[in-house]
C-alpha cells in the first residue's frame, strides 16, 4: 500500500460463478498482516468511501445493463488517478 492509506483503493468486478474470475479475485487478496494499519485520523476521510460508493453504484448499473465491466479499478485520490 501507499503512504496515503485510505485514499487509495482497488475495486474488483467479477462474476463469482466464473472460475477464472473467482481465481483472479482470490489470487489478489491479502491477509491482515499485509494490511496497512492507519491512525484513526487517516481512516475517517469521508470523501474516500463516497467516491468508491459512487463508482460501485455505476458498476452495478452497468452490470444490470449487461455492459462490459473492468476487472480491476485502481483509485489514487490524492493524485486524481483512476486506472482500469
Amino acid at each position: 500500500m501507499h503512504a496515503w492509506g485510505a485514499e487509495f483503493a482497488r475495486i474488483y468486478t467479477i462474476h463469482p460463478t466464473n472460475i477464472d474470475e473467482a481465481d483472479f479475485y482470490s489470487e489478489n487478496l491479502y491477509d491482515n498482516q499485509e494490511a496497512e494499519h492507519l491512525p484513526c485520523s487517516a481512516r475517517s476521510i469521508i470523501y474516500c468511501p463516497t467516491v468508491i460508493a459512487g463508482l460501485t453504484a455505476l458498476l452495478v448499473k452497468q452490470y444490470a445493463l449487461n455492459y462490459a465491466l473492468p476487472r480491476e479499478i485502481l483509485i489514487d485520490l490524492p493524485n486524481f488517478y483512476l486506472q482500469t
